[in-house]
């Protein structure tokens, strides 16, 4: 999916460099990978003398996200100050705090790059197309790793509550 239906663009993988990442409005730099799971929860419905299940039916819905950037502060997610929890927060008071009372869902949009102008066959300017949008994203967690010989990153991992809606 990674342009308009019938786009030239239509029938090419989706890869890194066309992707770009939105949250709250704001694109996000130095992102690794993002990865997403929405997972259905079913019960068995098997009856007493069966073996087999005769029913299956869905109880909840889970989304779940990840996500990995390059870091470049220990306060910002990529490139940008970090829009899930407060760490610009003076003490732990503050953040606590600000988590607890304060908490404010994130929502990511997925862009894919397309030619907006082309000059003998050389594209000029590029325009994007909106794929997808993950709305009120909660953070559950977030480490990040300093090794010898390896850029630093920062991971994070989370929810969100409906599926994701693929655009067309």
């Amino acid at each position: 999916m990674p342009g308009p239906v019938g786009s030239a663009n239509e029938n090419k993988v989706f890869t890194a460099p066309l992707a770009i990442i939105e949250i709250n409005g704001i694109a996000i730099g130095k992102l690794r990978d993002l990865q997403f799971s929405e997972q259905c929860q079913r019960a068995e419905v098997q009856g007493i003398g069966r073996l087999t299940l005769v029913e299956v039916p869905a109880l909840t819905f889970r989304c779940t996200f990840t996500a990995s950037s390059y870091m470049v502060d220990c306060r910002k997610l990529g490139d940008v100050p970090d829009p899930f929890w407060p760490r610009y927060a003076k003490t732990p008071t503050e953040f606590a705090n600000t988590i607890i009372m304060g908490e404010k869902t994130v929502n990511l949009h997925v862009y894919s790059k397309i030619p907006a102008e082309t000059n003998n066959d050389i594209v000029t300017a590029i325009d994007r197309f909106k794929m997808a949008v993950i709305e009120n994203c909660y953070l559950d967690s977030t480490t990040f790793q300093i090794q010898e010989n390896q850029v630093a990153g920062k991971n994070i991992s989370g929810r969100y509550l409906e599926p994701i809606s693929f655009l067309s």
